[in-house]
C-alpha cells in the first residue's frame, strides 16, 4: 500500500481555522482520511482485539472439533471392524472347506471315471478270457498247463 500524503492547500480563509486551511500534519479534508481519530479509533481498536479473540477461541474449537472427529472415526471404524470381522472369519473359513470339496469331488469324479472304464473292459470276452487264465489259472480244453 501506498504512502498517504498530505498537500497544503494555497485556498486562504478568513477563520484561523477555516474550511480550507489545513492544518500542519493534517490532511485538508479530514472526512477522507483513512485513520479514525479518537474515540473511533479506540472503537476500532477494541473490535479488532474482540475478533482476534474470537479468531482464537474459533481455532481453539476446530483442534478440539478436529480430535473429536479423529476420535469418532477411530471409534467408527473399530465398531465396523467388530461386526465384520466375524462374518469374514466365517467367510474365509467356509471358501477354504468349499475348495477343500471341490477337489474331494474332482478326485472322486476320477475314480469314477476309471472304474467306468474297468467295466467296460469286463464287456469284452477276451478279457476276461484272459483274466481267468491269469487270476484263476483256468485252461482251456486241448491246452496243457505248466
Amino acid at each position: 500500500m501506498g504512502r498517504v500524503r498530505f498537500h497544503r492547500s494555497h485556498k486562504t480563509s478568513t477563520s484561523p481555522h477555516g474550511a480550507g486551511t489545513p492544518v500542519r500534519g493534517r490532511p485538508a479534508h479530514p472526512a477522507r482520511s483513512r485513520r479514525p481519530a479518537g474515540a473511533a479509533r479506540l472503537r476500532l481498536e477494541a473490535h479488532k482485539a474482540d475478533d482476534a479473540e474470537r479468531e482464537r477461541a474459533i481455532h481453539g474449537r476446530h483442534r478440539r472439533n478436529i480430535g473429536f472427529r479423529i476420535a469418532t472415526l477411530g471409534l467408527a471404524s473399530m465398531l465396523v471392524f467388530a461386526l465384520t470381522f466375524p462374518t469374514v472369519r466365517l467367510y474365509l473359513g467356509e471358501h477354504r472347506e468349499l475348495e477343500v470339496l471341490r477337489e474331494q469331488a474332482a478326485a472322486a469324479q476320477e475314480a469314477t471315471d476309471e472304474l467306468k472304464a474297468q467295466l467296460r473292459r469286463w464287456d469284452d470276452p477276451a478279457f476276461v478270457q484272459a483274466q481267468a487264465r491269469e487270476r484263476l489259472s483256468y485252461v482251456m480244453p486241448g491246452d496243457i498247463a505248466f
